[in-house]
């Protein structure tokens, strides 16, 4: 287990490197991808609301940070849930489907986490002083979703406990939606 931090910047770099062994573990055929994938879809969406509602807000106060970056920033989340939803959505872990939407996700992740780390996070710290990057007094906290979640009979039509979980299963799938959906004017596919 890595030290504790303080840091937020810290935080979210350690997040990037967790996402980067969970699609290590996804991408192999022997692994539990579906355990994986129930681990990843929590730290994300985990990951990204800590972002969205703590930190992005934090940096747009500062005015060497750029708020184009931000903007951006946020945009890519919601690429990242729709590919997060489209790889839920794949019922067979083994096969060529499963494989094919692993790699939408990896490369909006990978995208999102390298532009990040190489703008946003340095400008972090480089115009946040290290008091304000800490989380506590109620600065950036990480607000999880449990890491393990399970579908209900009532949320996939199937038998409660059945594996892995679908889009429809996961908790935050409205939030998901509505923040890809919100950004195109509010509405979500086939209009208003």
């Amino acid at each position: 287990m890595p030290p504790a931090t303080s840091d937020v910047v810290e935080l979210i770099l350690r997040d990037h490197r967790r996402m980067e062994d969970l699609f290590r573990t996804m991408r192999n055929a022997e692994a539990d991808r579906a355990g994986a994938l129930g681990e990843f879809a929590a730290l994300l969406v985990a990951h990204s609301l800590a972002e969205e509602e703590k930190v992005y807000p934090a940096l747009r106060r500062y005015k060497n940070v750029d708020d184009d970056d931000v903007e951006h920033s946020v945009h890519e989340h919601g690429e990242a849930n729709e590919a997060l939803l489209a790889l839920l959505e794949v019922e067979d872990t083994s096969s060529e489907e499963w494989d094919e939407k692993l790699e939408a996700l990896v490369t909006a992740v990978n995208h999102h986490a390298d532009e990040e780390e190489r703008t946003l996070l340095n400008d972090a710290r480089e115009n946040v002083a290290d008091s304000l990057r800490a989380p506590s007094s109620g600065r950036p906290s990480r607000r999880r979703v449990p890491s393990t979640w399970k579908p209900t009979a009532e949320a996939s039509g199937t038998s409660a406990g059945s594996w892995p979980p679908t889009a429809a299963d996961h908790p935050d799938r409205d939030r998901l939606r509505r923040g890809r959906w919100s950004r195109l004017g509010g509405h979500g596919p086939g209009g208003p």
